[in-house]
């Protein structure tokens, strides 16, 4: 599954290997990017999970506009790529700016479950109030992420989509980014938080947030 990703693209890095991970003795894998993939040379890339570390990018040929790019990523997304659990759109502040309906309408056009605006789709799961399940309209015949929803704690009734939005630019690095140098802290924070959810847990494992 690994070597079908990477054999249709032209630009394949792969981080933490320097040569064939065949040769690896103890058979690990590498942390993959697959940059400029063609979507129509391997489809496997738009409808298969790979179930290793594989990062592929599909390139569209747009204009250099925040408007020509969303028109274009968005019909993509929704109809080219298999699933409708979760997806991320980054907008950065000059695309808001300059092209705020356009972005609106891309927020609302993507046919996905979990719409995360600026983060990690993680975030999308992780807050309880939301919901986490696929977009609706799947039938047996063609269930892609399935039907219905979890968590939703407000028990909101005929989801369609949960939209989370987020700041571009943050004071402090949020604890799901590889760079924040605190993990053991906000790991004993969120478990105490979980066996006590109480107030002082809850700012404790905030504060440990915070300190990466």
């Amino acid at each position: 599954r690994f070597r079908t990703f990477g054999a249709h693209c032209e630009r394949v890095v792969t981080i933490g290997h320097d040569s064939d991970p065949a040769a690896d003795a103890d058979g690990t894998l590498p942390w993959t990017l697959l940059l400029g993939l063609d979507a129509a040379a391997c489809p496997a890339a738009c409808s298969d999970e790979a179930w290793c570390g594989v990062l592929a990018e599909v390139a569209l040929d747009t204009p250099p506009t925040a408007e020509a790019f969303l028109a274009a990523a968005v019909p993509f997304c929704n109809e080219q790529l298999w699933g409708t659990l979760s997806c991320a759109l980054f907008l950065p502040p000059s695309a808001e700016e300059d092209a705020p309906a356009a972005c609106e309408a891309a927020i609302d056009a993507l046919k996905y479950g979990s719409v995360n605006v600026n983060t990690v789709t993680g975030m999308g799961y992780f807050i309880p109030r939301l919901t986490w399940g696929a977009h609706i309209g799947h039938v047996p015949q063609d269930i892609q992420s399935g039907v219905g929803t979890v968590h939703n704690a407000r028990m909101y009734r005929h989801v369609q989509k949960t939209v989370l939005r987020a700041a571009w630019d943050w004071p402090f690095t949020p604890f799901y980014l590889n760079t924040n140098a605190n993990y053991e802290g906000i790991a004993e924070g969120i478990l105490r938080f979980y066996h006590a959810p109480n107030f002082v847990n809850f700012v404790y494992a905030a504060l440990q947030g915070l300190i990466g």
